[in-house]
């Protein structure tokens, strides 16, 4: 009987991984230094084409920092990034089947056949 209400507190916040700052952690450190690089290329390359060094700043920028926001974890252990992986691995997993009604009546010895 009091086997059966026997508990086990377990702590909130217990991390599986090491993490920097909440949410933080070397995985999405590192997904964020190859947006990072990425970032500077193209902003390297506009800055070639079209000589506006601005306009490359903020592309590096822009694309640094929304990694980082889509990479970072909440308290749920989900990012935004795989919120979108998921839904993506949803639609492509759906299956759809076509329906026909088929209706067979007899009239006057004729087979009436609705489709």
């Amino acid at each position: 009987m009091y086997d059966e209400q026997y508990q086990i507190p377990i702590p909130a916040d217990v991390r599986t991984r090491m993490e920097l700052i909440n949410g933080i952690g070397i995985e999405e450190l590192v997904n964020t230094g190859v947006a990072g690089i990425i970032g500077i290329l193209l902003g390297y390359i506009y800055n070639l084409m079209f000589h506006n060094y601005l306009i490359a700043v903020g592309i590096f920028g822009v694309i640094t920092v929304l990694t980082f926001i889509a990479v970072m974890k909440d308290k749920h252990n989900t990012s935004i990034a795989m919120l979108i992986g998921n839904i993506i691995k949803f639609y492509n997993s759906q299956q759809y089947f076509k329906y026909e009604k088929i209706v067979r009546r007899r009239e006057n010895n004729y087979e009436l056949i609705i489709i």
